[in-house]
């Protein structure tokens, strides 16, 4: 354990001057009388905005296809939306408790007197619409499924996600910017809570710098190109699905062609295989081929002549024999 007494002077004095500068309020003005209600109506308020909802936008948006997943072979990755569903129905439910505590003891006129109470009616009004939303995104369908209600097993199901109709695209459109404007809102709904109850500036910068991490990893993501088509992801990149055959729905989202996706590691990592299997086969191929010696010409002897049956009887009896018996 660090025993900040034997430290040098000077590093004490520093030291000190930092954590009494971190434990300081925000600004001179008078501290806030926090209860008990309104310390859990910012906890709540807190992890909602500083939590929960960066995060399901962050798994929705980048964590459609993961590392190591064999897409297009292996599709429709559940992770994001469990992670996603999660984060916002325990957001919903924290806002929710959390505006609740925020009426205890306080009378509606007092409570919409600060600038903090109308930002956060501002988040609710966008979580409202949030909630409309999603009950209105419609139905699934998909490539062979069971048709409801009957036993026919049919190819293509018709479904709004599936057809892209035109309420599909309205709830996509509708669901991608209402999210982010929530978590802007809520952005500014809990810096301004913090000004208001003048916490200590530690609080203020340790939730700053929780930011600016998940401001980091979503420009490496983005820049990884993960940011990708929810429908491709879905369904895959055939141009047999329908949604595939209608523009982007725009916001930044790509779409990949027929390939698996691999960090940049394994990529380098199988073009160092590919490279070293090459060589090997030129290898073999080299030492499998043997000189061929040139053909060389010989004179073949001559065949002797065919002499015909009367020919050669005629040269055995010779010039002056009788051949009569």
């Amino acid at each position: 354990m660090l025993d900040f007494l034997h430290l040098p002077p000077w590093l004490l004095a520093q030291l000190t001057r930092w954590l009494d500068w971190l434990r300081a309020p925000l600004h001179t003005g008078p501290l806030d009388d926090v209860n008990p209600v309104d310390f859990w109506h910012g906890v709540l308020m807190g992890t909602a905005g500083a939590v929960l909802v960066p995060v399901a936008v962050l798994a929705a948006r980048y964590w459609k296809i993961v590392p190591g997943q064999d897409w297009p072979r292996i599709i429709n990755h559940r992770g994001w939306q469990r992670v996603h569903g999660l984060c916002g129905v325990a957001a919903v439910l924290c806002l929710v408790a959390g505006v609740a505590m925020a009426f205890q003891g306080m009378s509606l006129a007092s409570h919409l007197a600060h600038p903090h109470a109308w930002m956060g009616w501002g988040v609710m009004a966008v979580l409202l619409l949030l909630v409309v939303n999603i009950a209105l995104r419609g139905s699934i369908g998909g490539p062979g499924r069971h048709q409801p209600r009957t036993l026919v097993h049919l190819h293509d199901v018709p479904g709004d996600h599936y057809d892209m109709t035109r309420r599909r695209r309205i709830f996509e459109h509708g669901h991608r910017w209402l999210g982010y404007g929530l978590m802007l809102a809520l952005f500014a709904n809990v810096m301004t809570g913090y000004w208001h109850v003048n916490v200590p500036r530690g609080l203020a910068l340790a939730t700053l710098a929780w930011w600016a991490c998940l401001a980091l990893m979503a420009w490496r993501w983005e820049r990884q190109g993960r940011a990708v088509d929810g429908y491709q992801a879905r369904w895959g990149p055939s141009m047999a699905h329908p949604g595939n055959r209608i523009p982007r729905l725009g916001g930044g989202l790509h779409r990949r062609q027929k390939r698996t996706t691999r960090r940049r590691r394994s990529d380098r990592q199988e073009a160092a295989r590919r490279k070293l299997e090459a060589s090997e086969r030129q290898e073999m191929f080299t030492a499998t081929q043997v000189s061929v010696p040139e053909p060389t010409t010989e004179t073949l002897p001559e065949a002797p002549e065919q002499v015909s049956g009367h020919d050669r009887a005629a040269a055995e009896t010779g010039p002056g024999q009788d051949t009569a018996r």
